[in-house]
């Protein structure tokens, strides 16, 4: 290809004609922009696709994590209305009559409402948000609203995360008080509004 353009261009300058050469540079130089503009276009397009790629591949594994999240969530809510399902029949089992109930059936209400071993908390699992914000494809992700939900993810954790904390000390200050106390109609009386001292 190389051979041609040049014989054409010895060709023309042997013809004496130079403003036929002239012509022909110009026309060469033009068609090489033309191919540097066709390549830069087609690169740009190939960057677009990859970048295309990359956001769907973030978006499955952003679902697949908010997915996981949700089912946690799930299984904690379902734990605490279990724990306050049982705390409330313990509530309603402290007034003044005797309750005609087994002292296994109380035992089982106490491990669930306040001994239970197992206390289940949601603690937001985050990989993939983190990888795509410390790799610096926050960008790609191009829908404005989700990068905004995305970006206030963390917030709304940690919000839940510090409510957590406030649960557990509160059951911590009932174990504390069930121990000292040692009456569930004792603890009916305590306000459990205030924070409790002994």
């Amino acid at each position: 290809m190389l051979r041609f353009f040049r014989n054409i261009r010895r060709r023309l300058l042997d013809s004496g004609s130079l403003r036929k050469y002239f012509v022909y540079a110009i026309g060469e130089i033009l068609l090489v922009m033309i191919g540097i503009l066709l390549a830069l276009q087609v690169n740009n397009w190939n960057q677009n696709v990859k970048t295309k790629q990359l956001e769907k591949q973030y978006l499955l594994n952003l679902k697949t994590e908010f997915q996981l999240n949700l089912e946690e969530l799930e299984r904690v809510k379902k734990h605490r209305q279990s724990v306050l399902r049982d705390q409330e029949i313990l509530m309603a089992l402290c007034g003044t009559e005797t309750p005609d109930i087994s002292s296994d059936s109380i035992n089982k209400l106490l491990d669930n409402a306040v001994f239970v071993y197992i206390t289940y908390f949601f603690n937001a699992s985050t990989p993939v948000l983190e990888e795509i914000k410390s790799s610096g494809n926050f960008v790609n992700i191009s829908n404005p609203k989700l990068r905004f939900y995305l970006n206030t993810w963390e917030s709304k954790t940690s919000y839940m995360q510090g409510s957590e904390k406030e649960y557990l000390g509160y059951r911590n200050e009932l174990l504390q008080l069930i121990n000292k106390r040692g009456s569930m109609k004792e603890i009916a009386q305590v306000n459990p509004f205030q924070k409790i001292d002994g």
